[in-house]
């Protein structure tokens, strides 16, 4: 099975990955067409995407940061007590959603703001399963 009929992890399906300085490499996590890289094989895809915004917040982020709901738990408790006012794990979701629209209002090209966005949608669809009250630690 090719990469593009199950999403890879590390390329989103594209068959390219891009290392920290910047240049294009060939994905080594799965096997590719190994065709040269060209603008429109790098253009995010939805799958891509979405694939890596579930990487994101299912890994990289969760080993950094810790589980999302304590996370987003520790986020509501200390925007509550800055506003003064109680809010949930699914109102943190939709502001930091806010926050990334903000942000691609002013650069809608901006790859990461489209990922981050659908992983906080993503979350805020897990989180507010688990709960639906303010925090009231």
């Amino acid at each position: 099975m090719s990469c593009r009929a199950a999403v890879c992890q590390k390329c989103g399906g594209n068959g390219y990955t891009r290392a920290k300085d910047g240049k294009t490499k060939r994905c080594k996590n799965c096997k590719c067409t190994g065709e040269e890289p060209t603008k429109e094989k790098l253009k995010p895809t939805r799958l891509s995407t979405l694939g890596m915004a579930g990487h994101l917040t299912s890994k990289d982020r969760n080993e950094q940061y810790g589980p999302a709901d304590r996370n987003f738990d520790d986020i509501a408790r200390s925007w509550s007590a800055y506003l003064d006012r109680q809010l949930t794990v699914s109102d943190v979701s939709c502001l930091l959603a806010l926050l990334k629209i903000a942000r691609l209002k002013r650069n809608p090209s901006h790859e990461d703001s489209w990922v981050d966005l659908a992983g906080y949608a993503a979350l805020g669809s897990e989180l507010s399963q688990e709960t639906i009250n303010p925090v009231t630690r």
